[in-house]
């Protein structure tokens, strides 16, 4: 019965593919953390309850001054208004270079998740970030406007470690935003 059993899931992830048997989320290897930061601009995600109906979404990080990240998301609601969360990033002594630990809801250091930075590409222009198990995966670029060279280097790298890139939502009004509206959303965040 056992091996009638094997057998059928091992027919089942071959049909299927990749994908049921988990994605690969170990973090990359090497990542210059320094290079990371700054501004960085999504291009799609599996959704999320904490982004739902968000467009034009990008995420800030900086060095704070006790060597802790701030990281700063924001999106774009139905309506035109913002949407900011504000939160902190630590990079824990032994984890891997592209493992931070993230937390959104003070304390910080009670509440925070794993965020794994599977993938950056050579010249930091675009990144492939997920969560510990694979539920959430985000394909980010540092260009406001969509790089397709960049977009199908991430959207490979996703596919080769596993990840069902066909539940990847893109962002069709990325970079859509007027000056006066990319203006005020940074005000926004400016003001946190």
């Amino acid at each position: 019965m056992t091996t009638t059993l094997a057998r059928a899931a091992i027919a089942c992830a071959l049909i299927l593919g990749p994908a049921a048997l988990g994605a690969d989320t170990t973090p990359a290897a090497s990542l210059d953390l320094e290079r990371y930061l700054g501004t960085w601009y999504e291009t799609a995600r599996f959704e999320n309850f904490f982004e739902r109906g968000l467009h034009d979404v990008s995420a800030v990080y900086a060095r704070q001054a006790d060597g802790t990240l701030s990281l700063t998301n924001s999106g774009t609601r139905e309506d035109g208004s913002r949407k900011v969360a504000t939160g902190t990033a630590t990079k824990e002594a032994g984890s891997p270079a592209g493992e931070l630990q993230v937390s959104f809801i003070p304390p910080h250091a009670l509440f925070s998740t794993a965020y794994r930075i599977l993938y950056v590409t050579p010249g930091y222009e675009g990144a492939l970030v997920s969560d510990e198990d694979g539920s959430m995966l985000w394909l980010l670029q540092r260009s406001e406007a969509r790089d397709a060279d960049t977009e199908q280097d991430l959207l490979e790298e996703a596919v080769r470690r596993g990840f069902d890139v066909r539940k990847l939502i893109f962002d069709a009004n990325r970079g859509s935003r007027t000056a006066a509206e990319k203006a005020a959303s940074e005000a926004e965040v400016d003001a946190e």
